[in-house]
Parts: structure tokens; C-alpha cells; sequence
């Protein structure tokens, strides 16, 4: 490519330019907003903003000062809260549609269960596998569950024995 062609994906600067401005200045309005506030968050938003601001020389970035990049070695804040969710899930299945089993037979059937909600090209969770909420009608059902687990593992049925770990951990 020689130096007077542009990628047909690129953007303009200034467009870039606009983008990044009007951006800041939402942040700068959701800090004012909240600074009015009592809450200990809001105090916390508006000192990282402030910090982010401070910083421009340096080149931080604003998910780098809000410490949601994860140091090495540690998982990511996004997969820790999936699958807190699905761990939810797991838990709410088994207590509400397996209740009075011994955790070992509520792992086994949860896990016997999702494989067979997944099973076949026509099944329910591969036509609904897509939709970012479960259809109405399976609310308040075991099938909102499976939905609901799956969705926040890739799709993945989780074995058995992870099932069993999650169950043995009691939550208060």
C-alpha cells in the first residue's frame, strides 16, 4: 500500500477525534452528577476519573486506573462474574428441581439433564441458543435454568464433578 492509499476500514481522525471528545465528556457529566452524591461508589468513580485526567501525560488508560485489567496471573473481572452467575444457576436448579437428592445424584442429574436439553439438531437449546434472555414461556421452569447455565458457560454443559464442586460450597 503506498503511503496515499487509506484502508477502505479506516476511520477519519477527526471522526476519531469527535468520538473520544464526546466520550470524555459524558464521563465528565456522569461525575458531576455523582458527585453531588453521599454514596462511598460515587466518591470512588469521581476520584479514578480525576486520576484518569490527571494522568494524560503518561498514557494510562481509563480500564487500567478503574483496575479492571487484570494483573497477570489473575482471571478477568468479566469471567468471574459469568461464572459467579452460572454458578447461581447451578445452585437455584438444584435446589428448587432437585431438592431432597444428596449433592453427588443433583450433579450427576443436573449434568444428564443439560446434555439432554442440548441433544439433537431441533433442540430447544440450540434454537434458542442465540437470544440474549430465555423465551417467556420458559420462564419459572427448569428450561430457564438450562438456559441460563449455559449462557453463561460458552454453551459448554459443565461436567459433573464441576457441578458437585459448586453445590459442595455453601453460600450464605
Amino acid at each position: 500500500m503506498s503511503a496515499v492509499e487509506v484502508e477502505a476500514d479506516a476511520v477519519p481522525a477527526a471522526e476519531c477525534a469527535n468520538e473520544s471528545l464526546a466520550a470524555i465528556r459524558h464521563l465528565r457529566r456522569v461525575a458531576e452528577l455523582v458527585a453531588e452524591s453521599d454514596d462511598a461508589a460515587a466518591a470512588w468513580f469521581v476520584a479514578k476519573l480525576s486520576e484518569y485526567e490527571a494522568s494524560r501525560g503518561a498514557r494510562f488508560r481509563l480500564d487500567e486506573i478503574l483496575n479492571l485489567v487484570s494483573r497477570p496471573g489473575c482471571r478477568n473481572w468479566y469471567d468471574i462474574e459469568t461464572q459467579q452467575h452460572r454458578d447461581h444457576w447451578l445452585r437455584f436448579a438444584a435446589t428448587r428441581h432437585f431438592a431432597g437428592r444428596s449433592v453427588t445424584d443433583q450433579a450427576a442429574q443436573i449434568a444428564v439433564a443439560l446434555t439432554e436439553f442440548c441433544k439433537g439438531d431441533d433442540s430447544d437449546w440450540k434454537k434458542a441458543r442465540m437470544l440474549a434472555a430465555p423465551p417467556s414461556a420458559w420462564r419459572g421452569t427448569v428450561r430457564e435454568c438450562w438456559f441460563a447455565i449455559l449462557k453463561h458457560n460458552d454453551g459448554d454443559v459443565p461436567s459433573a464433578r464441576t457441578i458437585r464442586r459448586v453445590l459442595s460450597v455453601v453460600k450464605e
